[in-house]
């Protein structure tokens, strides 16, 4: 069998290296080529697996692993894959490897080492806020303050906060990363948001809560 009639492509390609509570989109495509002596040559099937290389028992998850939304044109295919970092996983190393086959037996592979490191990027919603409403029940604007450091200046395409919980109030600014909010009137409840930061092609994402009391009225 000519291998040199398959090619795989991983995009991004390259090593990453990812924080926790963080996802990324990785695509593999493939191209068979079809000879006088091979004109039904196709692409048949494509599959991702995930190893540990230091023993780690909580390891990032891996969707559509089997490729069962592969899209195939015959000589072409596709299958795109969202590797997960959990919340609370700091370090780690595992190798990714993508692998296609063809109808006429070639076989061809690629390997991502994904690294796990909070320093790369370092992503905070802000801490938790208390707000108390003023005699009437009113309160202040809240103020939801994000930022990202870290070891890598990359390049952000995406900020994002949505409300996760609570009674539902009007985000201003949501694509930006200070947004606010005015709390709803003579209601003590507890509001919690949800920040996701897009930056070199890796989403993650970070919570913070705002809670508000009602004055104690004197009696």
């Amino acid at each position: 069998v000519d291998d040199s009639a398959m090619t795989l492509n991983l995009n991004p390609s390259g090593d990453k290296t990812l924080p926790d509570n963080s996802t990324i989109n990785i695509t593999m495509s493939s191209n068979v080529r079809r000879t006088s002596t091979s004109a039904n040559n196709t692409v048949s099937g494509m599959t991702w697996t995930l190893t540990a290389n230091n023993g780690e028992l909580v390891n990032p998850t891996l969707s559509n692993a089997n490729c069962a939304a592969m899209n195939n044109t015959g000589v072409y295919a596709e299958c795109s894959a969202i590797l997960s970092v959990p919340q609370g996983l700091t370090t780690g190393q595992w190798t990714l490897t993508a692998s296609a086959k063809a109808t006429s037996g070639t076989q061809r592979s690629e390997k991502m080492l994904i690294n796990v490191s909070n320093s790369v990027y370092n992503l905070s919603a802000g801490d938790a806020q208390t707000l108390t409403g003023d005699d009437n029940g009113v309160f202040e604007t809240a103020l939801l303050k994000g930022k990202l450091d870290g070891t890598n200046t990359g390049k952000v395409t995406k900020v994002l906060w949505t409300q996760v919980s609570g009674p539902t109030v009007s985000l201003s600014n949501a694509n930006t990363m200070n947004a606010s909010f005015t709390p709803v009137t003579n209601n003590a409840t507890e509001y919690k948001f949800q920040l996701s930061v897009t930056v070199d092609e890796i989403t993650i994402t970070r919570e913070t809560t705002v809670t508000t009391n009602l004055k104690q009225v004197a009696g």
